[in-house]
């Protein structure tokens, strides 16, 4: 494609130009260099935010208990926890984690975390208004008249004393260390919102292993070490190990490889559209990128064109939702565009969500049925006034937008595309501006629920939740509260699987890809967080020395 050689050759340019520049190395001062291609808008969990923003996020908070790089539920900030019944949960707080020094507390500068700091935050999660309230209110005793309004807290989330916290759930459920694990219930101070009022979201105090020294709009994040954090390693010593890290805004993944070759970033995120130029034909790293290291998996994610679906064309239309998806070739996209960085999209699960289930492609490369459907349900393209499809300005994202408006003018479909960075693509989507639009989704976890709840008819935006298509099913509605209720895993993965089925046969989505990611490390960097979840609290992480 013409395009994708104009970005070759300027990919090309900027590499060659990095590797006869003056270098300086990314490890100065035991600093940690990581690119980010918006600006962070809010650190507030209650807010909706992007998954770079909580990348960061990971860093200054902590969950009551969190996730590791194997996809195993691990202590935080309870270092135990007991149910007998799956309905009453009681959790132990370690009595030895602070929160990061703020003028917040007054001259003490500090506060020793509570089990009254998690009642709060978990409250807080719940009002009105807050993003991830949903995850808990269908389950928590309570937590849906805070989420109304009706109540200031919920029955069901309880401090017995300063280090016991108990959460009474209205029925069994297995997976709530799960859902206590995801970011919207980081643990926040209540000294620093009262404090901050209006302006928390720009000054978070958490406990987590960094804290924001400086906000540099459009330039940079910068991170230093929680003085007071509160993990150690096995030989008793203070983590983290490195004393800062700074977010880049570099808004270009282009610039970023350069920034990297150049020694100015510690680790960098290889893009598709770059392959050719950094692997050789085996796959194996050309010579001049032979001295980095590579950190690689399979991420836990599902790429998608949405459709809103309670507005026309796609309001009542599946004819024209499943013609669409058969008239993209996702094989062409996967193995050419993104050269092999991903698979096609097999549903809304990723394949890593029970992955001895082997899912089918669901809609192969067909443009001749995607007209005959079209044709058979009287609808002629040519009257569908022209669409706008919403977009990021990725260059990956704009590669493979081009291909699919190529694939859907040869249905007779009129496409026209609206760039934009993903924090501005992400508020329009919340306000159900674009009918049709790109998004991803990456999980925290494997659990089916973290995909399936965009599809909830009641977890709307508007209520904090992520349903940004505006679906509404009341059968898939259904599956998904007996998946969740039932406490039997394998009887869980029957209905998980069999809704997955019911949404590919709806089409909300046109089904794009699950991506391979690949992230270039500088040499003397260990330690690097590597999990399918792209969660990196660099506990571990540090630098070897030259």
């Amino acid at each position: 494609m013409r395009y994708q050689k104009l970005i070759k050759l300027f990919i090309a340019s900027i590499i060659l130009f990095s590797f006869i520049s003056c270098r300086r190395p990314a490890t100065e001062e035991n600093i940690l260099y990581e690119a980010i291609y918006s600006q962070p808008q809010s650190f507030d969990p209650r807010d909706p935010v992007d998954a770079e923003t909580y990348g960061i996020m990971y860093t200054i908070y902590n969950t009551l208990v969190e996730i590791d790089d194997s996809l195993k539920i691990q202590p935080a900030l309870a270092y135990k926890w007991i149910t007998n019944d799956f309905k009453e949960w009681k959790f132990f707080i370690r009595n030895d984690a602070f929160f990061k020094p703020d003028p917040c507390f007054g001259e003490s500068k500090t506060k020793k975390l509570t089990a009254y700091d998690i009642e709060f935050s978990l409250n807080r999660s719940l009002k009105p208004g807050g993003t991830g309230a949903f995850m808990l209110t269908d389950i928590v005793e309570g937590a849906e008249e805070v989420n109304t309004g009706k109540a200031d807290k919920a029955s069901g989330i309880t401090a017995i004393d300063s280090f016991t916290l108990v959460i009474r759930l209205k029925k069994p459920y297995a997976k709530l260390l799960e859902r206590l694990a995801m970011p919207f219930f980081f643990i926040v101070s209540k000294d620093a919102v009262e404090f901050y009022k209006d302006k928390y979201p720009l000054n978070p105090v958490g406990t987590g292993a960094f804290m924001i020294e400086k906000i540099d709009p459009g330039n940079a994040i910068y991170l230093k070490k929680n003085p007071y954090f509160w993990k150690k390693d096995e030989d008793n010593n203070k983590l983290p190990y490195i004393d800062k890290i700074t977010f880049r805004i570099l808004k270009n993944p282009q610039l970023a490889l350069n920034e990297f070759i150049a020694g100015k970033l510690s680790a960098v995120e290889i893009q598709p559209i770059q392959a050719n130029l950094i692997f050789d034909e085996k796959g194996g790293l050309k010579n001049e990128f032979k001295k980095f290291k590579i950190a690689e998996n399979i991420a836990l994610d599902v790429h998608f064109f949405a459709f809103k679906m309670d507005e026309p064309p796609f309001k009542n239309n599946k004819p024209l939702r499943q013609a669409i998806n058969y008239a993209v070739d996702k094989n062409a996209i996967a193995n050419n565009i993104l050269n092999k960085f991903a698979t096609p999209a097999v549903g809304v699960l990723p394949p890593s969500v029970f992955p001895e289930y082997k899912r089918k492609l669901p809609y192969e490369y067909n443009p001749d049925l995607a007209k005959k459907i079209l044709k058979d349900a009287k609808i002629d393209p040519q009257k569908i006034p022209p669409i706008t499809l919403y977009i990021d300005n990725k260059p990956t994202t704009e590669a493979v937008a081009q291909f699919v408006v190529s694939n859907l003018n040869n249905i007779g479909l009129k496409i026209n595309i609206k760039k934009m960075d993903f924090s501005t693509l992400l508020g329009e989507v919340v306000q159900g501006n674009p009918k049709f639009y790109y998004m991803y989704w990456e999980g925290t976890d494997p659990n089916p629920e973290i995909f399936m709840i965009q599809f909830k008819s009641d977890l709307l935006p508007e209520k904090g939740g992520y349903n940004f298509g505006r679906y509404n099913n009341p059968t898939a509605d259904k599956l998904y509260d007996q998946a969740v209720s039932t406490l039997d895993p394998e009887i869980s993965k029957k209905i998980w699987l069999k809704l997955d089925s019911l949404l590919v046969n709806d089409a909300p989505w046109l089904f794009l890809y699950h991506t391979k990611r690949i992230r270039l490390l500088q040499p003397n960097i260990i330690n690097y967080d590597n999990n399918p979840m792209q969660i990196r609290r660099y506990y571990y992480t540090k630098f070897t020395k030259n």
